[in-house]
């Protein structure tokens, strides 16, 4: 029914924005590969 996946990340700063290449990162991950998928 659905497909979850929690990223966690670490920074220097507490605050937005996402630091450029940790949103470069983040786009590359295969979400479709790793995610777990759940029923209701």
């Amino acid at each position: 029914m659905f497909s979850s996946l929690c990223i966690i990340w670490y920074q220097e700063d507490y605050a937005f924005p996402i630091e450029e290449h940790i949103l470069d990162a983040i786009k590359e991950i295969p979400f479709s590969k790793i995610c777990e998928e759940f029923d209701y």
